[in-house]
């Protein structure tokens, strides 16, 4: 289950939405190989393939718009074929951040989201 972490100011969304547009990806424990990649719908579920018996990493890898990919990574065994696995999974909003990237020549480049540029732009500038 994919839910929010908190209230997104941007979209408007409470804490505890289910969220749609995560993307997952099971690895196999041992080899580290790609077995599925699966996106959660409307309801906020995710659901993989049918896995065989055996040991998987399970992690988000892009996140719902507005919110940060979670940095859980679940370490789960199928130890039965019937076996049912349910796990939530919570994106925080990325509303306030400022991602800074290097450009070449020593510039930075900034990167907002809208509210942070709404705020930005609220601040008083001063100029040398």
């Amino acid at each position: 289950m994919k839910k929010s972490g908190d209230d997104n100011e941007i979209n408007g969304l409470p804490a505890g939405t289910p969220l749609e547009g995560a993307v997952f990806e099971i690895y196999a424990y041992k080899s580290g190989n790609l077995i599925d990649r699966f996106v959660s719908g409307s309801e906020g579920k995710a659901v993989s393939k049918p896995l065989p018996l055996g040991r998987y990493i399970v992690k988000e890898v892009q996140a719902p718009q507005w919110y940060k990919v979670s940095d859980k990574q679940l370490d789960i065994e199928v130890e039965f074929a019937t076996q049912i696995i349910k796990q939530e999974f919570l994106n925080y909003s990325a509303t306030r951040e400022r991602f800074r990237l290097p450009i070449s020549y020593g510039a930075m480049f900034c990167l907002l989201t809208r509210y942070a540029l709404r705020e930005l732009l609220r601040e008083p500038t001063t100029r040398a």
